[in-house]
């Protein structure tokens, strides 16, 4: 299997949201927030699930037929979009590619934002993938970067000639009447009129220069590249035999032949001659490549297990076959093999591209319809976090499912519900769910959720309302916090604040979910390092547009800063080492006992109080 990158090291290259209109039961534009790994679309049969994973997989460039809109819209516009994250710093890894061969650098994209966004649409008139670029302004809002900057680029250029070069009159015109061209215009009339004008050696290098490096629109071809892959459990098994012809439509048959390295024209030439001795050697030459990679990835078959292609002369067709243990020199036919055997190979055969590939350009994205709907509790299991978590650990996958097995509990951020009612709505959160949908009392929909919470923690707090929870690393934060309030005189002002502890930095994201799922008004509180900066990131999956983002907080509120900044970096130094010379939770726990009686230093005091009074105007 080749070794594929992982997009979490290389920076933050990821799908963000998919927004659709008018695509089947999908009427007004929904949008469906995609987590940084794994997103699961729960909802009741016939809600539109499988509408959502097809209207993704046409972000690969297909166009929206006629047939595919809501029925009563057929006549009005549809488009499907996605959005797109790239980091800085895989932006200036972009950049200086592309730099090195292009030393005028129209098309670089701009670095001057932390992130850039950039949207893919496909329309209901072409096949066409129309781009278009953002950036995030102070208020967390899209703002379109117009492409024109690429053109701005090559009139700068152009015009540093006119001032850099004595020029004639009638040469500066020439040059300056191509500001307002565009630029396949620009390139047309430097090579065609410009070149031909009397410019000395130097002029004519640059003008060539600069047409050898206009590419309209360049700066697309250097943005991430995408493929979608689509598995519908439904309509993607293998089936016995197919027709030659049909081959070319068939994912899984096709990529058999390539596993086996047959070449398709080698085939057909073979069925059109009727060479019944070519057709058995390529099958036999099938058998042993494909079986000893089918093991590989499906465990339960035993050591004599085969899968075995016969090409048939007389129908021009392709049936396939298994040989094991049980059948001896006997072979079985798919159909007559278990539903999870011929899902994972039928699974296996669509992804084969992605397991083999080697092309780290490309990034994937899995759908995956119903991916559970062939495989016992246990497989089920296994393939969420086994095949999910670790085999694709460096892509994205968005699946449907009904089932509480395939939910991950410590994972609730990324569950999305879907509920059909006139049209297709999207919740992006069980949250949003408990305060849009108007069935709130079916709770068919949200059956797998709940069933794999299995949480007691509704059961273990006495939470109000009312109160303003606040998520912290551990009970350690929590003797602290509460010892200082008393110390510092402020207990009635954090009357209705509520600390709940976690068990480390990385596990607040479970619990942060769960309480915010439920509907509470939750904050989190972390240390100002790489756990608590990982786990701000895991809670809003690189989503800076996410309304949670303003909730999580960290201890460097009086003055942020890069560097590292623990709840401990609030003492005074001499404080510090004399009263928390280690993590132990013992002297955590004896400042919350001892906290009117413990001597502490006037900075001590005054940075904790420093500390509480911002932190309350951020939970206000």
């Amino acid at each position: 299997m080749g070794k594929r990158k992982n997009f979490k090291e290389e920076g933050s290259k990821m799908l963000s949201k998919i927004t659709i209109k008018n695509y089947f039961s999908i009427k007004d534009e929904v949008t469906l927030k995609v987590n940084k790994d794994i997103t699961s679309i729960i909802g009741k049969n016939e809600s539109g699930k499988s509408t959502i994973l097809k209207a993704i997989n046409k972000l690969n460039g297909i166009k929206i037929e006629k047939e595919e809109k809501n029925v009563s819209l057929k006549d009005q516009d549809s488009f499907i979009k996605g959005l797109f994250i790239i980091d800085k710093d895989t932006i200036k890894s972009i950049n200086d590619e592309y730099e090195s061969n292009n030393e005028l650098k129209f098309y670089s994209l701009p670095l001057e934002y932390d992130n850039l966004y950039y949207m893919i649409e496909i329309r209901d008139n072409d096949n066409t993938k129309y781009y278009s670029l953002y950036h995030l302004d102070e208020n967390n809002k899209y703002v379109q970067i117009s492409s024109s900057i690429f053109l701005d680029r090559i009139v700068d250029k152009l015009k540093s000639i006119t001032k850099e070069y004595d020029l004639t009159k009638e040469q500066k015109d020439a040059i300056s009447s191509l500001y307002k061209l565009s630029e396949s215009q620009i390139k047309s009339e430097i090579d065609n009129n410009l070149i031909n004008l009397d410019f000395n050696d130097e002029v004519r290098d640059c003008l060539k220069v600069i047409s050898s490096q206009i590419e309209p629109k360049k700066w697309i071809s250097l943005l991430p590249k995408y493929q979608i892959i689509y598995f519908s459990s439904f309509d993607s098994i293998l089936k016995d035999t197919i027709l030659f012809t049909d081959v070319s439509n068939n994912q899984q048959a096709k990529n058999l032949l390539k596993i086996a390295k047959i070449d398709i024209d080698g085939l057909s030439k073979a069925f059109e001659e009727g060479n019944e001795q070519e057709l058995e050697d390529l099958g036999t030459q099938c058998v042993e490549i494909v079986s000893k990679k089918f093991k590989t990835i499906f465990k339960q078959t035993d050591v004599d297990f085969k899968i075995k292609i016969r090409f048939g002369s007389g129908n021009k067709d392709l049936s396939f076959f298994t040989q094991d243990k049980t059948s001896g020199t006997k072979t079985i036919s798919l159909s007559k093999r278990s539903d999870g055997f011929k899902w994972y190979l039928s699974l296996y055969l669509t992804l084969y591209d992605y397991l083999d590939t080697t092309d780290s350009n490309t990034n994937y994205v899995l759908l995956l319809d119903e991916p559970n709907l062939y495989l016992h509790p246990g497989a089920q299991n296994n393939l969420l976090y086994n095949v999910f978590y670790k085999e694709f650990e460096d892509t994205q996958i968005i699946y449907t499912t009904h089932s509480p097995y395939m939910i991950d509990s410590d994972n609730s951020y990324s569950i999305r519900i879907v509920e059909k009612n006139t049209q297709t709505l999207i919740f992006n959160s069980s949250r949003e769910y408990a305060e849009k949908s108007k069935n709130m009392k079916d709770v068919d929909t949200t059956t797998p959720l709940l069933t794999a919470l299995d949480l007691n923690i509704s059961n273990s707090l006495i939470i109000d309302n009312n109160d303003i929870l606040v998520a912290v690393e551990g009970i350690q934060d929590v003797y602290i916090l509460n010892a200082m309030i008393k110390r510092t005189k402020m207990v009635n002002k954090f009357k209705n604040i509520k600390f709940i502890p976690g068990m480390s930095a990385n596990k607040i994201p479970y619990l942060y979910s769960y309480l915010y799922g439920m509907g509470y008004n939750v904050y989190a509180l972390f240390d100002n390092d790489k756990p608590g900066k990982d786990a701000i990131d895991d809670i809003i999956s690189g989503d800076l547009e996410d309304d949670r983002i303003n909730k999580l907080l960290k201890y460097d509120l009086v003055n942020p800063s890069d560097d590292i900044y623990l709840l401990e970096d609030i003492f005074s130094k001499v404080d510090k080492e004399k009263y928390l010379p280690t993590k132990s939770t013992i002297f955590y726990k004896r400042i919350f006992d001892e906290w009117d009686t413990i001597e502490l230093e006037d900075d001590t005091i005054n940075n904790f109080k420093q500390f509480l009074k911002e932190l309350l105007n951020k939970l206000k």
